[in-house]
């Protein structure tokens, strides 16, 4: 593994590392770096999610003060999600390498278009949680996330449905999830930003675990990716601030259309 290779993919991670904090949807920089620098795809999907897993988790502990009170979704929302994650990562595994290629450029396409549609998405969200405040009972306050049932069939369907697409691809993953929640279990903006990031890291984690055990990671590769999305957290958090959410999201939409092109002339 030379120097040069092991800089990219450090340089690849600080650059998904800075967008997860501010956009998400940082594997759409790690994945097409990765294969550009003649990582197989698959290897590539393993290799991003294990050395992306430590940002995600990071994300949902900034979050722990708005999960104190709805650990009782999280417990009743990981086993799907988890259930899910394990297939969609089993089944990259499991089929030929040759389909996951064949898909992986519409994957990237549709967690493009995803992120573009992230605000449209985060004001349906927010207007449904709106609705859903005005028809509790004034008198006995609004219903707190945990007196809610988030054991709903639908929604354990939903999330682990959302759960196969993180363990097979990843990129979007918490778009999605924020998608599912504020549809199927609307609760304040914030309190489903804390649930979304605590399921997308379970699903995150799980899937690094089973690919961490596939032989298909390159470490060393992995290793850089997670050094500079650790440091890209950090300026993130520091500088995202100051980027205008949609510039950052016309580029990000010109890298994942640029990725998809990538892989298919690959």
């Amino acid at each position: 593994m030379s120097w040069g290779n092991l800089a990219g993919a450090g340089l690849a991670g600080l650059a998904a590392g800075m967008i997860n904090v501010v956009v998400g949807s940082g594997t759409l920089v790690t994945f097409p770096a990765l294969v550009a620098l003649g990582v197989p795809p698959v290897a590539a999907n393993a290799t991003s999610t294990v050395g992306l897993v430590f940002g995600s988790l990071s994300g949902s502990y900034g979050y722990r003060n708005e999960l104190a009170s709805r650990w009782a979704t999280v417990r009743r929302l990981v086993p799907a999600v988890c259930v899910g994650a394990a297939f969609g990562s089993l089944l990259v595994l499991a089929a030929p390498p040759q389909i996951f290629e064949a898909v992986v450029p519409l994957l990237i396409l549709g967690a493009t278009a995803l992120l573009v549609a992230q605000p449209l998405i985060a004001r349906r969200v927010k207007a449904r949680i709106d609705a859903s405040s005005e028809v509790d009972n004034p008198a006995q306050g609004r219903q707190r996330s945990e007196d809610r049932n988030p054991g709903d069939t639908r929604l354990l369907a939903a999330t682990a449905g959302a759960g196969v697409y993180g363990g097979y691809f990843g990129a979007g993953l918490g778009i999605v999830m924020l998608a599912v929640l504020g549809t199927l279990h609307p609760d304040e903006l914030q309190g489903t930003n804390a649930v979304k990031n605590a399921l997308s890291a379970a699903a995150n984690l799980l899937a690094a675990v089973i690919f961490a055990f596939s032989g298909e990671v390159r470490w060393a590769l992995a290793g850089a990716v997670a050094l500079g999305a650790l440091v890209g957290g950090h300026l993130g958090a520091l500088l995202g601030r100051r980027i205008p959410d949609r510039l950052l999201r016309t580029v990000m939409a010109i890298v994942g259309l640029l990725a998809a092109a990538s892989v298919l002339m690959n």
